[in-house]
């Protein structure tokens, strides 16, 4: 298998970079140990060689991301407990959400890291050597990982590093959240087992193993640097955040295109209320034009009705003075056939 173009880094601080240009993991299988594992995928250091099918042992104390190494590393050997000197349990100290790397089993470093004022999550994990991680493992180890804030000493000193058949280490170095080194207290298990001090890159410390491509130790010295633009990589946080702004350009561009058809139908339907509005005011003007129709024919009907009403009364005054005027003409014939 060919290296591809471009790696994509998972690490924090971009140490699985310099481990792949050393270690090649698309040209063949190997194996790592990973003390403080935390999260499978962001700040993991193993999650670049796991992706070429490396495998390997994580040892995580913390609850939620163990259940997720076990969800997403069914092929490697999983450890939910924490390393120290000796076999037993502690506290740990659990880190805030947004900052789990920062979970310890020193509560000093957890106050650092949270405020004094804080209030600290904890939680009782076993403790186990690691001694017996390594015997666990039936495989060669390539590298082993130890990042567990404040432990460095105690978890280095749990082995006989003669014994550790690992070809690199990498430790962080620094006391939590400075720069200040903290090598010194372990360091020197490792040069007396063997191990020579390659790289420091500001937060870690890599050595490799005298029996390491000895037969090339130039090439070796060589390739120890920190992560560069000449390795071809982008960052994790990079990639995602690229494709969010993505994401979100396609989310604007249909929200974009969505606004329109909308802007379309209610102009659409602004004009057709308008319309409609146009209608109903000539059918408004309709009604009105009849209601005035309709009051001049009421006017109408109540003149002709007054005059009919006269007219009949006329004309019963009349009927009344013919009939009258006939009872009169009556008695005059009477009176004068009498007097004849």
């Amino acid at each position: 298998m060919t290296r591809p173009n471009t790696l994509v880094s998972y690490a924090q601080n971009h140490e699985d970079i310099v481990l792949a240009r050393i270690l090649e993991p698309w040209n063949r299988l190997g194996h790592w140990i990973d003390i403080g594992a935390g999260h499978p995928t962001f700040d993991s250091v193993t999650r670049l060689f796991s992706d070429f099918g490396w495998t390997g042992i994580n040892v995580e104390p913390l609850a939620t991301e163990f259940s997720l190494l076990e969800a997403q590393r069914p092929n490697d050997i999983n450890l939910n407990c924490a390393v120290g000197s000796k076999v037993g349990s502690a506290t740990l100290y659990i880190g805030p959400p947004e900052s789990r790397g920062t979970s310890t089993l020193v509560p000093e470093n957890a106050a650092a890291s949270r405020g004094s004022s804080s209030e600290l999550d904890t939680a009782v994990v076993p403790i186990r050597t690691l001694a017996s991680v390594v015997e666990l493992t039936p495989w060669e180890i390539d590298f082993i990982k130890i990042d567990v804030e404040g432990m460095e000493a105690d978890v280095i000193a749990s082995a006989d590093w003669r014994n550790v058949p690992a070809r690199v280490v990498v430790v962080e170095a620094t006391y939590p959240n400075s720069t200040t080194p903290s090598h010194e207290p372990w360091e020197s298990i490792l040069l007396d087992a063997g191990f020579t001090f390659r790289l420091f890159d500001g937060l870690n410390r890599f050595y490799s193993h005298r029996d390491f491509l000895s037969n090339a130790e130039n090439v070796e010295s060589s390739a120890w640097y920190p992560a560069t633009v000449q390795d071809g990589y982008e960052s994790l946080r990079l990639r995602l955040s690229e494709q969010m702004k993505a994401d979100l350009g396609q989310r604007v561009e249909a929200l974009t295109k969505q606004q329109f058809e909308i802007e379309s139908r209610v102009a659409e339907m602004i004009k057709y209320v308008h319309s409609l509005e146009s209608h109903l005011g000539e059918k408004a003007g309709e009604r009105t034009r009849a209601g005035i129709y309709a009051a001049s024919l009421e006017r109408e009907v109540k003149t002709l009705s007054k005059s009919l009403a006269s007219s009949e009364a006329t004309r019963i005054e009349q009927s009344e003075q013919i009939t009258l005027l006939r009872r009169a003409l009556t008695e005059m014939t009477r009176r004068l056939e009498n007097n004849s």
